[in-house]
């Protein structure tokens, strides 16, 4: 996908697994100058649900730019466990050269959510890239180092932490920023992750 210079006005429009089901119930979401609707998929589904603490993310992004917090335009930015693609397609609309990253049954509803959003000139762009933690990184991802890793809801269980914590390693250079949002569903598993962070740091 080429990136164009010219700033566009873009509507995102996050749609789930569940896109071609006309009954469906289409949610209204805004962000800012983005205004869009997301399709909800089946609750408890990872990868197929718009989750707060995606909103969250892309609404950080978008105020943090806004703002002179963050400068996003031409910074290359991974997004990990990209599910439905907001704040990925949020921080390409911002300027970025984003991947957005998930496991390979997911692949297809993220690519799906990256051509209807991101079009005509838009500052940045957007490829999708198969990823599951702990495996080796194509050397696109590293090649150079990304200047951002996101993530919303990634911290999710205790199985997870290595994985997760072993490919934010190896993404992040001395340049690196990672923004991690999510919600706090278990204390137990947050505190698995910030100790075995707080060990691999030392």
């Amino acid at each position: 996908m080429a990136c164009a210079d010219r700033e566009e006005e873009l509507k995102p429009k996050v749609v789930s697994d569940e896109e071609d089901d006309d009954e469906e119930e289409l949610e209204e979401i805004g962000m800012g100058s983005y205004k869009g609707k997301v399709r909800m998929g089946t609750p408890g589904v990872t990868g197929s649900v718009m989750w707060d603490s995606g909103i969250v993310l892309g609404k950080f992004l978008e105020n943090a730019v806004e703002t002179g917090l963050l400068v996003l335009q031409g910074k290359k930015v991974v997004e990990l466990g990209a599910g439905c693609g907001l704040a990925g397609c949020i921080a390409a609309l911002l300027g970025s050269q984003v991947i957005l990253t998930d496991m390979p049954d997911r692949l297809r509803l993220l690519k799906k959510n990256i051509e209807d959003n991101l079009y005509g000139n838009v500052r940045g762009c957007a490829t999708v890239s198969e990823l599951t933690w702990g495996d080796r990184l194509d050397p696109e991802l590293v090649e150079p180092l990304p200047d951002f890793v996101i993530g919303s809801d990634v911290i999710y269980s205790e199985e997870a932490v290595t994985d997760l914590l072993e490919t934010l390693v190896e993404l992040s250079g001395t340049e690196t920023a990672v923004i991690l949002t999510g919600e706090l569903r278990n204390d137990a598993v947050l505190e698995c992750f910030m100790e075995a962070a707080w060990r691999i740091s030392s």
